[in-house]
């Protein structure tokens, strides 16, 4: 629980540079870039912190590039704020049973926010499709919160989930 008062602490002062900024769109198509720019801005600092942390430990291209979209799904839903993230993280860890009723028949933000939250993978994913994003990238996108991929993105997947979990 700790790890997530340090994430709500981090996603409240959330900042990026233009070097930040730069290397995203090294690594990022002009559409991509512009789809990450309607992630929140803490979203953004958390994709960031993950890619760069890929990079840094030799992550070959694609799996940076899904670093730094693998939450993308998350900005189909502006009731997704960092509280009501942090209320989901919490509902899932102390009461999952009621998360899953309130994120599936649920009304109003908070449901909202949940289903998204926990659908934000495949939501992710479905977009990225519409972009024709590379499959592969597509692929660890869907997967990065549970599931298998392919025997190939095996791991990549793990790696991606490794980053995603330390940030």
């Amino acid at each position: 629980m700790l790890k997530r008062v340090r994430q709500f602490i981090r996603g409240m002062f959330a900042s990026l540079s233009e070097n930040d900024y730069t290397f995203i769109a090294d690594y990022l198509t002009k559409p991509e870039f512009a789809l990450f720019r309607t992630m929140s801005r803490y979203d953004q600092k958390h994709a960031l912190n993950v890619a760069g942390y890929l990079a840094e430990n030799g992550a070959g291209t694609p799996l940076v590039r899904a670093g730094l979209l693998h939450d993308i799904g998350k900005a189909e839903c502006p009731e997704l704020t960092l509280v009501r993230r942090s209320v989901a993280v919490f509902l899932e860890w102390q009461a999952p049973q009621e998360a899953v009723v309130l994120a599936e028949r649920g009304r109003g933000k908070l449901a909202r926010a949940m289903a998204v939250h926990r659908d934000h993978p495949a939501l992710g994913a479905a977009r990225l499709e519409t972009m024709n994003v590379d499959a592969y990238i597509v692929t660890l996108v869907r997967w990065h919160q549970n599931g298998e991929a392919s025997a190939e993105a095996a791991a990549d997947l793990e790696r991606l989930r490794a980053a995603d979990e330390l940030f």
